[in-house]
């Protein structure tokens, strides 16, 4: 008993000497391990996150690309290694989107040498660490004084539903197109791996507002608000299914362009 004590204290010390080491949402770590190049970050925000993308680049300021998206942004811990980067050198930043459609982008770093961090085994002992302490905290309640869960009340915003056939897209104000806008839009496209560009040449920050529907269900995505770079990629794993989907881009307040874009399954 005392031995298993012992190594759990060792365990435990070891996992939060390491979290202590990992730099807290917006800040990140990269690290160079022996030509590897791991990403990760502890995540404390209060807020909902949509996606967390790592983006890499050879230049510190444009041409980044996405190579990986989170599949569980609200993690505490996460981290994810670059096997075959072009070079031990690349820049690399996040790309955060909130569930409120707000974004930021973290300043770019380049890895630093560390050959003793890994960041895989980091990672599976941590999540042994999360099974110990829940398995250790767990109480059963006798089965007599269990109590049913009162179901919370969700909370919601009031959507009204439009609908978007492809010959005749209606506005949110229920009044039609005078204006034929050909598609696709040189705003807001696909490429050919199926991410979502935004693009926007005459670009000032707080210029532009995005919002984007999904024509299946005529329900509002999510808005990208305040606007901060005038070349975005959305991922493709944030629309959630392939097919087709609508936008509107605003201007100064103003609708400039209303269209679609469609998401081919892989």
């Amino acid at each position: 008993m005392f031995k298993l004590f012992f190594l759990l204290v060792s365990f435990l010390s070891f996992a939060t000497g390491w979290l202590f080491a990992q730099e807290t949402l917006p800040e990140f770590s990269v690290k160079n391990n022996n030509g590897k190049i791991s990403v990760s970050w502890q995540n404390k925000f209060t807020l909902v996150l949509k996606s967390i993308s790592i983006q890499r680049s050879q230049d510190s300021s444009k041409s980044y690309s996405s190579i990986y998206t989170e599949k569980d942004p609200n993690a505490p811990v996460n981290g994810y290694m670059d096997k075959n980067p072009r070079s031990n050198n690349m820049f690399y930043r996040l790309f955060i989107v909130f569930e409120s459609g707000d974004y930021l982008f973290t300043e770019s770093k380049r890895p630093e040498l560390d050959g003793d961090f890994d960041l895989t085994k980091t990672l599976n002992k941590f999540q042994e660490k999360e099974k110990i302490i829940a398995k250790k905290n767990e109480i059963k309640e006798p089965e007599a004084v269990v109590k049913p869960k009162k179901k919370a009340e969700p909370e919601f915003t009031v959507i009204t539903k439009k609908t978007y056939p492809d010959s005749d897209i209606e506005t949110t104000d229920n009044l039609p197109v005078k204006t034929i806008v050909p598609y696709p839009s040189s705003f807001v496209f696909t490429e050919k791996d199926n991410n979502v560009i935004i693009e926007l040449p005459d670009f000032k920050p707080g210029k532009y507002l995005v919002k984007i529907f999904d024509a299946e269900t005529n329900s509002l995505l999510f808005e990208l608000k305040n606007l901060t770079d005038s070349y975005l990629i959305l991922e493709k794993v944030n629309f959630m299914h392939a097919g087709w989907f609508v936008f509107e881009l605003y201007e100064n307040g103003k609708r400039k362009e209303k269209n679609k874009f469609f998401i081919a399954r892989d």
